[in-house]
């Protein structure tokens, strides 16, 4: 029994879930941000619907900011900053389009948008991990 116990509680050194999580939280913003990306002037029309101005420089913006940061955050290169840039893009939706149909995500609440911040917090907080451009970087400028 004492065996599994610690085999339940061992810590993981390999840190794959690093990776794992970057590449999808990532991916999931490269993907939002390219649709925005390639369509900025429906873009910026849905953005004036629900207030957000001036909505064309907004659209390039957050769409720069969701496609360039969720790259940067699958890589791994100045991930903290892929990641706020991510984290500011969630705050954003969550205020103009979550916030006041509260929390279910069917009901077009915010649970989506805020499940998306707290990660992009959590990698700017703890950085990129093991696998990735930002170690490289880091071990080549000590």
């Amino acid at each position: 029994m004492k065996n599994i116990i610690q085999w339940i509680v061992k810590p993981n050194h390999l840190m794959f879930h690093d990776l794992i999580l970057r590449l999808f939280v990532g991916g999931t913003m490269v993907y939002h941000g390219q649709g925005k990306l390639f369509n900025l002037e429906g873009t910026a029309q849905f953005f004036h619907s629900i207030g957000i101005e001036p909505p064309y420089f907004m659209a390039v913006i957050a769409s720069f900011g969701e496609v360039f940061g969720g790259l940067m955050v699958m890589l791994g290169l100045f991930t903290r900053m892929g990641a706020l840039a991510n984290a500011a893009s969630m705050v954003v939706a969550i205020i103009f389009l979550g916030w006041p149909n509260g929390f279910d995500a069917r009901q077009g609440g915010i649970e989506y948008q805020a499940t998306l911040l707290v990660i992009f917090i959590f990698i700017a907080v703890n950085g990129a991990g093991r696998f990735s451009v930002d170690k490289t970087l880091h071990k080549r400028l000590q």
